[in-house]
Parts: structure tokens; C-alpha cells; sequence
């Protein structure tokens, strides 16, 4: 994997991205996030990429939500990035760019780190780096039996199809951007205090 080289954001809002593996609790800490800033009187928007466009596409539902390896193999994973990829970038031009213009923050529930590290066809990388850097990125971990058991928890995804070894991979390859692109790391296997006060500071920060 190589290094991405994001475009510097130029813009006086803050754009705020949680990543990580599915089950690692991004979406709990966007929320905490949320509920911080909201706190401070300031500005911001939440962003769910990909869009509902995408997610509501019968390609992409039939390869989210596989019951098993069977549908997967069908379609081609490139080929869903680079339209998850477009729907990502239009999402940055239409909604992201013009919010951090009003001096918004923006918090943004995965970005252009996922495609990255499902798909690292040279094609994806090229993509990739069409995005502006994200003044900071949480990424959120915890152990791959707890992300299974969470993910396995969601009534909606309990008897989807689950690779486990694909997410090893995808954590190596978050934790290699973590240490290249200096992400803010949270172990949601911590305590709820404890992550609510790292978070906290590292806003701080950026307020």
C-alpha cells in the first residue's frame, strides 16, 4: 500500500472523519461527537458516505448483504469501488465543500480511507487522492472477535455473510494509514469515559 496525498483543506470549516472496520463503533463516536460540538454552539453537519443512492443500489445491496460468497464473486469489487468512489466525491463537491465554505464543521461517517482499504487497485488510489485531508481522522479498533460479535448483534446483518479474514485485512490496512496519514486512535473496547475523554481533547484542538 502506498501512502495517499489528499489535496489540503483550504476552506475555514473543519471536516472530522471516523473510520474503521464495521462493528468498531465509528458511528457511536460520530454521535459523540455530535452531541460535543452541539454542546459548544457550533456548526456542523453529519455525512454518511456512501450515499443512500448507493446504498439502496440492487448491485451494491446484493453485495453488501450476501448471505454468502457465492453473489460476492459475481460482481466485480473494483468495479463497486470506483461507483462508491464517485458517489463519495460527489458527496465532497455538492455537500462537504460547500458546508466547510460556511465555516461549518463537518463529521463524516467513513471517506475515501475505505475504499482505499477494500480495493488498492492503482485506479482507486488515483480516485482517492481527488479528496481534500480531513483535519483530523478517528479511527475507531477494537479485536476482530469483538467486531464480529457486534456486527452479528445488528439484527439487520445477523445472518448476512462474514469473512473474517477480509477483516484482518482491513484492519492492517487501517492501522498501516493510521500510522502514515497520524490518525486519532480509539479502542472502543476501553471504557466509555475513557473514549469520550480522548475525543473530547483531541476536538478541543481543532475549536
Amino acid at each position: 500500500m502506498k501512502k495517499l496525498n489528499l489535496k489540503k483543506n483550504c476552506y475555514k470549516g473543519k471536516l472530522i472523519v471516523f473510520e474503521g472496520a464495521d462493528g468498531s463503533g465509528k458511528t457511536t463516536l460520530l454521535e459523540l461527537a455530535s452531541n460535543y460540538l452541539s454542546s459548544k454552539n457550533i456548526k456542523h453537519i453529519k455525512i454518511k458516505m456512501p450515499s443512500d443512492f448507493v446504498r439502496n443500489n440492487p448491485i451494491f445491496t446484493a453485495y453488501d448483504n450476501s448471505v454468502d460468497d457465492s453473489v460476492r464473486k459475481n460482481i466485480n469489487l473494483t468495479d463497486l469501488t470506483i461507483f462508491v468512489s464517485g458517489d463519495r466525491l460527489l458527496t465532497l463537491n455538492s455537500i462537504i465543500i460547500p458546508a466547510l465554505m460556511k465555516e461549518n464543521y463537518v463529521l463524516c461517517d467513513r471517506y475515501c480511507y475505505t475504499g482505499y482499504v477494500r480495493s488498492t487497485n492503482n485506479l482507486i488510489q488515483k480516485i482517492s487522492n481527488r479528496f481534500i485531508k480531513p483535519d483530523v481522522v478517528f479511527l475507531s479498533s477494537a479485536k476482530p472477535s469483538t467486531l464480529k460479535a457486534r456486527v452479528k448483534a445488528r439484527k439487520s446483518e445477523k445472518y448476512n455473510y462474514y469473512n473474517e479474514e477480509d477483516v484482518k485485512q482491513q484492519i492492517k490496512k487501517f492501522d498501516f494509514l493510521a500510522k502514515k496519514c497520524n490518525f486519532e486512535i480509539i479502542d472502543t473496547e476501553k471504557s466509555l469515559a475513557e473514549n469520550i475523554k480522548k475525543l473530547h481533547e483531541i476536538l478541543n484542538k481543532l475549536l
